[in-house]
Parts: C-alpha cells; sequence; structure tokens
C-alpha cells in the first residue's frame, strides 16, 4: 500500500518493490510503496525478516534525486518574491544517509552531473537573491565561494552538509581550476563578457590555481577581451590585440592626447582596475607592442588607422 491507502495501491508487491512505512512518513512521500505495516518496531524479528527478503529502508539514489528536484519546483510554484526557500525535505534525508547509505551509489554513478542542489545564480550573494533566485545546479558545476562565472550552493545547504559529512564528497571544490574557469567563460561569452563585466571576471581569474605556459598558448588563441569604449555592440580581442600601460594606477587608464594622435585606429589600450590587469597580463598582454606586433597591427588596421581624424596642433 502507500500512505495515501487508494484501492489501486492495495496489490500484492514483490518484497523489493516495498519500503518500510516509516521512511515514506520521514519524506511526506504519500506515493511511495510501502508494508502495510505502520508501526512495525525497527527492532523487532519481523522487520529484520522484512528486511532480509528485501524490503528496502531507503529509496535509491535516483528516485531520490527525482524527488529533489520535484520538491524543488513545488516550492518554487507556491513562493512569492518575499518568501524564505525552503530546502527540499528529501534533501536533508539525503544529506542526513548519504554516508551510510549513498556513498558508494555516488561514487560509481554519474549524479555528479544531475542538476538537484539549490544554488544561486551567478555571482549573486543571499542578501541579493530572493527564493525566486534558487535554482538546481549539478554538484560539478557549483562551488563553494560565490564567483562570476558559476553558480554556488545556498548557505544552508553547505551548513547542512557540513553537519553530517565533507562537503567534497558531493564534488563540490571553493574554486574552480583556472582551465575550466576560461573554458565556462567562452562558453557563455555572449552573455558573460561585456565591458561592464569583464572586470569581475578578469580579477576573479587573478585568484586561481593553474596558470602555466600551455594555459597560456591556450588562451592566446581566443577573442575574450572586450575592447572598451566601443558603442556598437562588444568587440572581443585576442591578447595580443589589445595593450595595457605600465603605469596604470586607477581603476581607469586616462588617455593622453600624444597618445590619441599616435595610436588612433591602431593600438587599443585597455583598463580593468588593478586585479584585472594583472590576470592580463599573466596570459600575455603587453605595455605596449612590440616592433613585430605593431608592423602586424599596422597591415590589419591600415584601412581604420589611415581613415581615422588626425588631431593637430595649433599654431
Amino acid at each position: 500500500t502507500t500512505l495515501a491507502r487508494t484501492e489501486e495501491t492495495k496489490r500484492k508487491y514483490i518484497p523489493t518493490e516495498l519500503y518500510f512505512p516509516s521512511v515514506a512518513i520521514v519524506l511526506q512521500w504519500t506515493t511511495l510503496p510501502i508494508i502495510d505495516w505502520l508501526d512495525i518496531d525497527s527492532r523487532s524479528l519481523e522487520y529484520t525478516l522484512l528486511k532480509e527478503i528485501g524490503v528496502q529502508e531507503v529509496p535509491n539514489l535516483q528516485n531520490l534525486i527525482e524527488r529533489i528536484i520535484q520538491e524543488h519546483r513545488d516550492e518554487i510554484q507556491k513562493q512569492n518574491t518575499n518568501g524564505e526557500y525552503k530546502i527540499p525535505l528529501t534533501l536533508n534525508f539525503l544529506v542526513e544517509k548519504f554516508s551510510g547509505y549513498y556513498y558508494n551509489s555516488w561514487k560509481t554513478g554519474s549524479f555528479e552531473q544531475y542538476q538537484f542542489l539549490p544554488s544561486l545564480p551567478l555571482g549573486k550573494t543571499i542578501n541579493e537573491s530572493n527564493a525566486n533566485d534558487v535554482i538546481l545546479s549539478a554538484t560539478a558545476k557549483v562551488f563553494k565561494v560565490v564567483n562570476p562565472l558559476f553558480p554556488s550552493p545556498l548557505t544552508e545547504v553547505i551548513r547542512l552538509c557540513q553537519k553530517h559529512f565533507d562537503i567534497s564528497l558531493f564534488g563540490i571544490r571553493d574554486h574552480p581550476s583556472l582551465s575550466q574557469a576560461f573554458d565556462t567563460m567562452m562558453e557563455k561569452k555572449k552573455e558573460l563578457l561585456t565591458e561592464q563585466t569583464a572586470s569581475k571576471i578578469f580579477a576573479y581569474m587573478n585568484g586561481l590555481d593553474g596558470l602555466n605556459r600551455t594555459f597560456i598558448a591556450k588562451v592566446s588563441q581566443y577573442n575574450f577581451i572586450p575592447l572598451q569604449g566601443h558603442a556598437n555592440g562588444t568587440i572581443l580581442l585576442k591578447s595580443s590585440q589589445v595593450f595595457i600601460r605600465s603605469d596604470v594606477t586607477s581603476s581607469k587608464t586616462t588617455t593622453t592626447e600624444t597618445d590619441s594622435i599616435d595610436t588612433r585606429g591602431l593600438i587599443d589600450y585597455v583598463d580593468f582596475g588593478v586585479d584585472a590587469n594583472t590576470f592580463l597580463f599573466r596570459v600575455g598582454v603587453l605595455s605596449d607592442p612590440t616592433p613585430s606586433a605593431l608592423a602586424e597591427l599596422l597591415i590589419d588596421r591600415q584601412a581604420a588607422y589611415l581613415k581615422a581624424p588626425k588631431m593637430t596642433g595649433t599654431c
């Protein structure tokens, strides 16, 4: 039967299809098939016998995750913008029982890719969000520290996990690797990489581990640096196509009149702030073009450079 006790559920079952009533009661799972013995004592011989012939104490991990997803959807539907998000009851159960019942299944399956963990959207803190902002994410795609590239688990979820086990058992780390962050940034470049957001993203990546020659060679092939001050949409350039003045001390560079005369339409300078600029320097952006780079720029941009109005001095 089930807790709902409908006529359709009153039939004979194979023992492995049934669960002990206690788990259905704890999870408030009214459709879970259970033995028709609500007050069976877990210390009794009858309980032990039923367990030995296949009656289950907990749902399998797949069913549990599907239940979490459904509870989340129900929670979002009944929320208003000022309501507080309530962690799915089944997620509480999973965390509490994880070490004893589910860890082996987790290790041997691909459950890190299932989107079931309540999380905050990219870059949002709990103070900047409401219940309707909560999304479900795969544990392989979230990181504990709030960042501009990946979702972060709800603070309540982190606390819940840490009460019972090290959250790294879920595959959740504090930060992604630098390569992982860059790949995600490029996958979502149309929505993430703008003149306004690049500063925060590059500054975050400056603090990640994984910078090496292989990574620098890799990123040199991609257009990922927004050209600043361009009115007609976002233009992305390679690390060899932009430059950062070496004397930048403020969060925004002041272009001198001489620079404007010399470089208009030829050399593009950018300034995303100290931390972001440091990252760009580390991946190959230079302060000024080398003679060979300047020659390449002149060849590539000679039409635009020659057409650009030149400032002349006054007598």
